[in-house]
């Protein structure tokens, strides 16, 4: 009787056991994230890989028919043949009147100038903040961040927001950051700080600190400055 029921509970429990619905690996899965209006496709080469793609940062695939939501550890779920939306922190779902894009820079951004105005003013009660549009001596719009502030001693900080953040992007900014205080007068100070919902690996993160650059990155339902930005002397 003790055998018997052992196999009677196998025998139960394979039959209700869900059946992956990705056959074989590698797999390419068709996404679509609040920043853009057409699916990116990506390549998986294992169920591991996928649960790390959902894990870090921590994001869940959504059925846009069902709106069921499949998570990390519900790889099982996932149908090769259904373009999932991504959704997670700082990656809002379409509002009405506005694309994807614009609802993701209306709420990630927003988020992310007001991280760093925190921090700066924990740092410098006197801080400032400055327009975002910055003009030339003639009163022409030649640029513009996501935020501007000055330091009480004088020092500009530029804040630069990115759904993805490319080495290239990192690249960009020096030339960006130089054009900036010579058009608005401030002197040759600054300092630099980097937002991205997604940064591709360790490496592009190590990139832009060892340039200086300050990082704000999602952690849970919250932006949070994790490395401070240095100083630099532009040219």
């Amino acid at each position: 009787m003790f055998f018997r029921a052992i196999s009677t509970s196998a025998i139960h429990y394979a039959k209700f056991k869900a059946t992956p619905l990705i056959k074989k690996f590698p797999v390419t899965l068709h996404l679509l994230y609040p920043a853009w209006d057409e699916p990116v496709s990506h390549e998986f080469s294992s169920a591991d890989e996928i649960t790390t793609f959902l894990s870090e940062p921590k994001q869940f695939l959504k059925d846009p028919a069902t709106s069921q939501a499949i998570r990390a550890n519900q790889i099982d779920k996932i149908d090769p043949n259904i373009i999932y939306d991504i959704v997670g922190t700082g990656l809002p779902y379409h509002e009405k009147g506005l694309t994807r894009e614009q609802m993701w820079d209306k709420v990630f951004k927003r988020k992310t100038a007001l991280a760093l105005k925190k921090v700066l003013e924990e740092e410098d009660p006197k801080a400032i903040e400055l327009p975002r549009v910055y003009k030339n001596g003639v009163g022409k719009d030649v640029g513009e961040w996501e935020a501007i502030y000055e330091l009480s001693d004088g020092c500009i900080v530029f804040l630069e927001t990115k759904y993805r953040m490319l080495k290239t992007h990192v690249d960009d900014q020096l030339e960006h950051m130089s054009k900036g205080v010579i058009a608005m007068g401030k002197g040759k100070r600054a300092r630099l700080y980097l937002a991205a919902y997604y940064w591709p690996d360790e490496d592009c993160v190590s990139y832009a600190c060892n340039k200086g650059y300050g990082i704000i990155q999602p952690n849970g339902s919250d932006l949070t400055v994790h490395f401070r930005a240095k100083e630099l002397h532009l040219k």
